[in-house]
């Protein structure tokens, strides 16, 4: 998938159902949250930056490189 330089926005990412579904496989509690609906128009490097300090660095990196490998 290509992220765009993190301007994709999460609408985007998630009408990719291979990117809804690891989304949900990784972060449950955030994909079933009303916060993602709210996030939807947001960019992925706006909400990266949001994330930091609720995920581990190494969890981001991990989710970055499944979403650019489907």
């Amino acid at each position: 998938m290509n992220l765009y330089n993190g301007n994709i926005t999460i609408r985007q990412i998630l009408r990719v159902p291979q990117a809804r579904e690891l989304l949900q496989t990784e972060l449950p509690q955030l994909a079933n949250s009303p916060l993602i609906r709210l996030a939807s128009g947001m960019t992925l490097n706006q909400v990266l930056t949001r994330a930091k300090g609720y995920l581990p660095p190494e969890k981001l990196y991990s989710l970055l490189e499944q979403l650019k490998s489907i």
